[in-house]
C-alpha cells in the first residue's frame, strides 16, 4: 500500500513540475520516464508528458514480460506451503509465488479439557495453535512444529505458575523413511489456574489468506477449561455477581479449577496489574504496547524485584511501565513487592492512570474527594482518588469513607476494572445505535479522489456530540498521505502520558487529560480533555453540535450521510 501510494505521489508531483512538450505542429511528444512501472506480469516506462494518448501498457516504451530464473525457497508438501521467488533482471521487480498446502479446515472445533488431557493429531495441533492467535491475551512461545521436541505454553489467565495450558508434543515417524521432526501426536494438559471458556472466531476474510500461507485454521475454536462461566458456585447473591459473571465471560478474569471465584479473597499487586492491562486490551503484543515501546522517550524505569517474577516473564511488567501504569518511584527502593495484597487506594491509582488521568491527578482542584476520610489519603494517591471518584470508578462504604489503605477483594477489583472499562469505552462508535454512528475518514487533498480514503470509523468515539479520533491511528498514516516525504517521528513519554510528533519541521505535543495541544511554542485549545482508550490518546476533532473543528486537521462534515472527513496536511494555516 505504501509503495503504491509513493509511486502515485511521485508521478503526480513529477507531472506537475514538467513543462508540456509539444512539437511545432502541436502534436504530442512523448517524454518517457526513466523509472519502471510494472504489474505482476510485465514492465514498461510511462510517458510523463500531459495528455498522452497511449493507454495500452503494451504500447509504451520498454514494454516486456518479466524474466529471470525462479528460485525455490521452500518445497511444498501436504503440511506446508511451497514458495518460489523471481527477480526480473530488467526492472528488478521482485515476485513471489506461493503454492498452498493441502491442510484441513472445519466449521468449528472444540477442545474440551474439563476431564483431563486430550491427544490431538498433528493437523489438529496446527489448527489449534494457529487459531489461538485470535484469542485476546494469549501468549504463545515456540510457535513452530519444526525442530527438536520442546514444550509450548499458552497463557490464558496468568496465575502464579506462569502458564495455564501446557501443550507438549512428541515426534514419531509415520514411516521408516519419514523425517524425525514430524509431529504425530500432541497432548494438551490442564495446569493449575487454567479454567473458563475461550472462543476464537476466525473472520471469513482471513480463512483463505491463512490457507494460502500454509496456516491451517478452523472457522471457530472453543477451549473449555475446568468450568463454564455460569458454573461458578460461590457468587450467587453476591453484591458483585453480575460484574464477576460479565468479566469471566469477557475473559479478563477467571475463577479457580474447583468452580469457585472466591470474591472476598484479596488480590495481589501483580494480579491486579495484569487484570487491568488485559481488560484494556494492552497485552504485551498489542499494537498500543508495541507503539509505546518503539516511541519511548528515555527509559521507563525498572522495578528491582521483578526479574524472576511471572509478570515479567510474560511481558506484563514492561507493558505496565511503558504505558505509565506503574512508576518505580511509587514504591520504596523501587521494590514492587508483586505478591503483596493490593490496597483500594493503589487500585484507584492504576485505574485513573489507565484512563489517562495522570495530568489531571497532579493538578489542584476546587472539587474535593467525596469521602469522609480524605484527609488521611497519602499525597501521592489523593489526586488519583479524587479523579477516580469523579469518573465514577470508585465508591465508598456506607459510612462515607473510602478506606484507601484497606486491602481490596477480588470482587472489588473486578468491579473497579469494569467501571474503568465503561468510562474508557464510552461513546465507542461501533457500540452506538446505527443512527448515531458516523463514518470518519482520513484523506489527503494531494491525492486523487479516486483513491479510497482511510476509514477511521472504528477508532473514534462520540461523547455529547464531540467526535474523538485515535491520535496514533492518525499518525500511522501521516507519512503516506503528507505531501512531504520526510519522516514523521513520534515520541511517547510515560511519565505524563504524552505524545510529541515531529513532522514538516513542526513539533506537535498532546498530553492525556489536557484541554489543549501544543504547536511548536504555542498552544491550541480543545473543547474537552484528551482521553485515553486502550493505551492510545483520543483527541477531539469535531463538535457535531456547533460545527467547530479542532486539531491540526481541516475537516468537512456531511450531515446527510453522517460522514466526517479529515484532511491530512500537517500544516497550520
Amino acid at each position: 500500500m505504501k509503495k503504491t501510494l509513493s509511486i502515485l505521489l511521485a508521478a503526480v508531483l513529477t507531472a506537475g513540475l514538467l513543462a508540456v512538450p509539444v512539437s511545432a505542429e502541436g502534436e504530442h511528444v512523448h517524454q518517457w520516464s526513466k523509472e519502471w512501472s510494472y504489474d505482476t506480469a510485465a514492465h514498461w516506462h510511462e510517458c510523463t508528458a500531459p495528455d498522452c494518448p497511449i493507454t495500452d501498457n503494451t504500447q509504451k516504451d520498454g514494454y516486456g514480460e518479466h524474466t529471470g530464473e525462479w528460485l525455490v525457497q521452500r518445497e511444498g508438501s501436504e503440511r506446508s506451503s511451497g514458495l518460489r521467488v523471481q527477480t526480473c533482471p530488467a526492472c528488478n521487480h521482485f515476485i513471489y509465488d506461493l503454492t498452498p498446502a493441502a491442510l484441513p479446515t472445519a466449521d468449528s472445533y472444540t477442545l474440551d479439557l474439563r476431564k483431563g488431557p486430550v491427544t490431538l493429531s498433528g493437523d489438529e495441533m496446527d489448527a489449534l495453535l494457529n487459531t489461538l492467535w485470535d484469542l485476546p491475551g494469549v501468549v504463545l512461545d515456540d510457535m513452530y512444529l519444526q525442530g527438536p521436541p520442546e514444550g509450548y505454553y499458552v497463557d490464558l489467565n496468568g496465575e502464579r505458575d506462569g502458564y495455564d495450558l501446557d501443550i507438549s508434543y512428541t515426534y514419531a515417524p509415520s514411516r521408516p523413511d519419514a523425517p524425525p521432526n514430524q509431529a504425530a501426536s500432541v497432548t494438551c494438559a490442564v495446569r493449575p489456574g487454567c479454567q473458563g471458556t475461550f472462543t476464537a472466531q476466525v473472520p471469513e476474510d482471513k480463512l483463505a489468506a491463512r490457507l494460502k500461507l500454509g496456516r491451517p485454521v478452523f472457522g471457530a475454536l472453543t477451549i473449555r477449561l475446568g468450568y463454564e462461566p455460569g458454573d461458578l458456585t460461590d457468587i450467587e447473591g453476591h453484591w458483585a455477581e453480575n460484574a464477576i459473571a460479565q468479566a469471566v465471560k469477557e475473559g479478563w478474569v477467571n475463577g479457580y479449577p474447583d468452580g469457585t471465584f472466591r470474591p472476598e479473597r484479596t488480590i495481589s499487586r501483580a494480579e491486579m496489574t495484569k487484570m487491568l492491562l488485559a481488560a484494556a486490551k494492552q497485552t504485551p503484543d498489542a499494537a498500543s504496547a508495541i507503539r509505546q515501546r518503539g516511541a519511548l522517550s528515555g527509559q521507563a524505569g525498572s522495578l528491582r524485584d521483578m526479574d524472576q517474577h511471572w509478570l515479567t516473564a510474560q511481558g506484563w511488567t514492561n507493558t505496565a511501565l511503558t504505558a505509565g501504569l506503574l512508576f518505580p518511584e511509587d514504591y520504596p527502593d523501587s521494590a514492587f513487592s508483586p505478591d503483596q495484597a493490593i490496597t483500594r487506594g493503589e487500585i484507584a491509582v492504576l485505574a485513573a492512570r489507565s484512563l489517562g488521568l495522570v495530568y489531571a491527578a497532579g493538578q489542584a482542584s476546587d472539587t474535593e474527594s467525596p469521602f469522609t476520610d480524605r484527609d488521611a489519603f497519602s499525597a501521592d494517591q489523593a489526586g488519583y482518588i479524587r479523579e477516580a471518584a469523579g469518573a465514577g470508578i470508585i465508591t465508598g462504604y456506607p459510612n462515607g469513607a473510602f478506606g484507601a489503605d484497606r486491602t481490596a477483594t477480588r470482587a472489588e477489583a473486578v468491579t473497579m476494572v469494569a467501571r474503568t472499562l465503561a468510562v474508557m469505552h464510552a461513546g465507542d462508535n461501533s457500540a452506538l445505535p446505527e443512527g448515531e454512528q458516523i463514518a470518519l475518514h482520513l484523506r489527503s487533498p494531494s491525492l486523487p479522489d479516486t483513491l479510497d480514503p482511510i476509514d477511521l470509523s472504528a477508532d473514534c468515539q462520540i461523547i455529547d456530540g464531540l467526535v474523538y479520533a485515535d491520535l496514533n491511528t492518525l499518525v500511522l498514516h501521516i507519512r503516506i498521505l503528507s505531501p512531504d516525504t520526510r519522516a514523521v517521528s513520534l515520541t511517547w513519554t510515560p511519565a505524563d502520558q504524552s505524545v510529541s510528533i515531529q513532522a514538516e519541521d513542526r513539533l506537535w505535543g498532546f498530553t492525556a487529560g489536557e484541554t489543549a495541544y501544543t504547536v511548536d511554542d504555542g498552544t491550541r485549545p480543545f473543547p474537552a480533555p484528551i482521553r485515553m482508550r486502550n493505551g492510545d490518546l483520543m483527541i477531539p476533532v469535531y463538535d457535531l453540535n456547533t460545527g467547530a473543528a479542532y486539531g491540526p486537521w481541516p475537516c468537512t462534515w456531511d450531515g446527510s450521510s453522517r460522514r466526517l472527513t479529515l484532511y491530512s496536511m500537517w500544516r497550520v494555516e
